[in-house]
């Protein structure tokens, strides 16, 4: 028997091509929450992780330029910061 598990990791996402996108389609079906998706400099920066993953909404997350604002200090942070919700 399969029991659905309590389990509810928060995410942070590098990269935003084929397996960042299957990813977070992956995390989406799960119910997880994803709190930040990074990727390097390019076209993508800016854009919501949801449209890039090809889902029909938005799922309020930007994908940011990992050069400028990825810091282990500011995922643990954006981690942390989901505990309190």
């Amino acid at each position: 028997m399969v029991t659905k598990s309590t389990f509810s990791p928060r995410i942070a996402i590098y990269g935003s091509g084929f397996v960042g996108s299957c990813l977070t389609r992956l995390v989406v079906d799960k119910g997880w929450k994803i709190v930040s998706a990074y990727n390097r400099a390019g076209s993508k920066i800016g854009q919501d992780s949801g449209q890039l993953a090809g889902l029909d909404r938005n799922l309020d997350i930007p994908i940011q330029d990992r050069n400028s604002s990825l810091s282990f200090n500011k995922i643990e942070n954006s981690l942390t910061e989901s505990d309190a919700l």
